[in-house]
């Protein structure tokens, strides 16, 4: 059985790089990224701690999108494929608890925006980018490069 799984996450990996779909992050696909985002993925509160800081893993839930420089959605349905919020806890509702990721055009938008792919709402991600002091007024992470989106 273990091989079987094995084969069918080397086979899943190749068709998402084959497709150009190299945002995607796979625990299975042949780097130590995976550990690295788990074990240096700063949390949502950790974040503002270190604005300004490029490259850097940040982990939290997604909890919202459509965000404006004074709101974000937290319900269904959502209109804008641009950004979403994450927060430390998927339940939560509260926009000063959030850190706003932008999503750039290609295979990371297209895999996380809420529009296209509601079933990420309240999934914990963790997503590679630049930490800056405000994007939508809240702490934002800009240009990410990876992520990795979880099953929890």
């Amino acid at each position: 059985m273990k091989k079987h799984f094995e084969i069918f996450a080397t086979l899943v990996t190749a068709a998402l790089l084959a497709c150009g779909c190299d945002a995607f992050l796979s625990r299975n696909d042949g780097t130590d990224e995976w550990g690295e985002a788990v074990s240096s993925a700063f949390s949502v509160r950790e974040a503002g701690e270190h604005i300004g800081e490029k490259d850097v893993w940040v982990t939290g839930y997604v909890v919202g999108g459509d965000l404006t420089s004074s709101k974000v959605k937290f319900e269904p349905p959502f209109s804008s494929r641009t950004c979403l919020a994450i927060a430390a806890d998927p339940l939560c509702t509260e926009r000063d608890s959030c850190i706003s990721v932008q999503l750039p055009s290609g295979a990371l938008r297209d895999s996380l925006n809420l529009v296209d792919n509601p079933a990420v709402l309240g999934r914990r991600v963790y997503l590679k980018g630049d930490l800056d002091p405000s994007y939508y007024g809240l702490t934002g992470l800009k240009s990410p490069s990876r992520y990795y989106a979880g099953n929890d």
